[in-house]
């Protein structure tokens, strides 16, 4: 008997109940952040393959913000007609942008568990005054969803028996970026404000990468044992550098960004949980 995973929002967490089943067993989960959908320079043909692929695999959806871009507003200053899609052309721009977000990811409900803010979103609140994620979650939630507003940071518990969970803290920005170090520089400084998190992921950047981060913890017998915390940044799906070769990308001279997501798929190892992390591609 196959026991679906639940997802609640507890206290300051989402715990995410999983029930393992059989030897063979695994549960997939979609990691991915930044799609800005609404922007021309979307891939869309690569984010909905990772969508179709997340069905198929009854994975859990994970998105860490800037779903959309949301800057074709009245009076943001960095609007253009060129990046308005037909469907958000109207006088009610961001009602338009809220319905066809909503209607785009609706077939996904079923697996989408949280939906962060970012900080377009967020920019939208401030200038705006109104809440586009949640205003996505409410649709989708009305509709038969179960998806939780994410905020812009929190944190995860994958629950799978009484004494074994495996803790993610997520932020929409690792807080750093740059050409040369790609943010990896806040490796060290994040595994020390987040001394229970097993994996640590952000997005926002708009590059990628996994680094495993070396632990020792002291077990209550006395007794030293190596462990690890992942760090994650997920890209985009928003292609700025092929998609068109003028605007804000090309004028401050960024290069190509890497597009897609990552995978975690836990598995059984021995008596406990264990978990890979791999590249959607």
């Amino acid at each position: 008997m196959v026991i679906r995973p639940s997802w609640q929002l507890s206290e300051d967490c989402i715990d995410v109940r999983i029930t393992p089943t059989g030897n063979n067993w695994e549960q997939w989960v979609l990691l991915r952040g930044d799609a800005h959908w609404d922007n021309p320079c979307n891939n869309n043909d690569l984010e909905m393959a990772h969508l179709k692929q997340a069905k198929e695999r009854d994975a859990l959806i994970f998105d860490v913000g800037d779903m959309v871009c949301g800057m074709q507003g009245k009076g943001d200053p960095r609007a253009n007609l060129y990046d308005l899609k037909p469907e958000h052309k109207g006088g009610n721009y961001l009602d338009l942008l809220c319905t066809t977000t909503a209607a785009r990811y609706e077939p996904y409900k079923e697996n989408w568990v949280m939906l962060a803010q970012g900080n377009h979103e967020s920019g939208i609140l401030k200038r705006k005054e109104t809440d586009i994620t949640q205003r996505v979650v409410d649709i989708i939630n009305y509709t038969g969803g179960n998806m939780i507003n994410g905020q812009f940071f929190g944190a995860v518990r994958f629950i799978f028996y009484k004494r074994n969970s495996i803790n993610m803290f997520y932020s929409h920005t690792p807080g750093v970026g740059g050409k040369a170090t790609k943010g990896t520089s806040s490796v060290p400084y994040r595994a020390g404000y987040y001394p229970d998190a097993d994996i640590v992921w952000s997005g926002d950047i708009h590059d990628t990468w996994h680094m495993t981060h070396g632990r020792v913890k002291l077990l209550p017998n006395g007794k030293m044992k190596l462990c690890r915390q992942d760090h994650i940044i997920t890209s985009t799906y928003k292609d700025e550098f092929t998609a068109k070769r003028a605007g804000f990308h090309h004028e401050k001279a960024r290069g190509p960004k890497p597009l897609g997501a990552y995978w975690l798929r836990f598995y059984r190892k021995d008596k406990r949980i264990d978990y890979d992390i791999i590249q959607a591609k």
